[in-house]
């Protein structure tokens, strides 16, 4: 299984927070953010790990140096990053994923988490698993609908919030039999119409809606925060932080 986590873009909604380092450096309990999500890959056994780059790129090559010697990182730079969206830097490791043959567990850079709500992803049922947050959800967010089996049904930010059963939280296992058909989505949308500036969640409502099965991994229980804004980041280090179980180094 390849970890690839998401960092290239520029945090524009974090104000004077990102004005001079990568938002996943951001402190977060004496450890920054990148730091939690390598303790919570490496508590589950995870140590290949991409990183989707772009944005100050550098700093966070500097950052990992020297660190995590047990972990074989790997980095595809977005050269666009400053004009595409989280599908672009996706589609970039079609190469790379289709030549390994395995499993991709897909992380939003910007998550605050620990290693329980990464061993509910891999441990749920289903090949193709998203983790969520059952709870009530704004405009803003990335929602879904779901059956009673626990398969998705459609998944994006255009979903009214009343009719959402809670929120993508930012943490996906794709099965190796599912990418050549998630990257056929996201190439043709980016050559042939706006994919280039898309979330790659609205690939995924397309390969549902052609049959696709999706199935969810609830992470409600656990302290996990996809940070979106300054005023995610503050609310974060009060509620989510706090109830954080350690993974190790440090």
């Amino acid at each position: 299984m390849n970890a690839v986590i998401l960092v290239a873009g520029n945090a524009r909604r974090m104000g004077d927070l990102t004005a001079r380092r990568h938002k996943c450096l951001l402190d977060a309990g004496g450890i920054t953010i990148v730091d939690h999500i390598l303790q919570a890959l490496m508590k589950n056994g995870i140590k290949e790990v991409v990183f989707a780059s772009g944005f100050r790129e550098r700093e966070l090559r500097q950052h990992l140096s020297g660190r995590y010697s047990e972990i074989n990182f790997r980095w595809i730079p977005n050269p666009v990053y400053n004009r595409t969206n989280t599908s672009y830097s996706v589609w970039l490791m079609k190469e790379l994923m289709l030549t390994d043959n395995v499993d991709m567990l897909l992380i939003n850079g910007d998550v605050i988490m620990d290693h329980r709500s990464i061993a509910a992803t891999i441990q749920a049922p289903g090949e193709t698993v998203l983790a969520v947050r059952l709870d009530s959800v704004d405009d803003e967010e990335v929602k879904f609908r779901v059956d009673s089996s626990g398969k998705i049904l459609e998944i994006g930010k255009h979903i009214p919030p009343s009719q959402a059963a809670g929120e993508s939280i930012g943490i996906n296992l794709l099965s190796r039999n599912f990418l050549p058909r998630l990257f056929e989505i996201l190439e043709r949308r980016i050559k042939k119409g706006n994919g280039a500036n898309e979330f790659y969640e609205t690939s995924f409502d397309e390969a549902i809606r052609s049959g696709e099965e999706f199935f969810v991994a609830d992470v409600t229980p656990f302290p996990i925060m996809e940070i979106d804004t300054s005023e995610d980041y503050y609310n974060a280090l009060k509620t989510v932080v706090p109830h954080l179980q350690s993974g190790g180094m440090a």
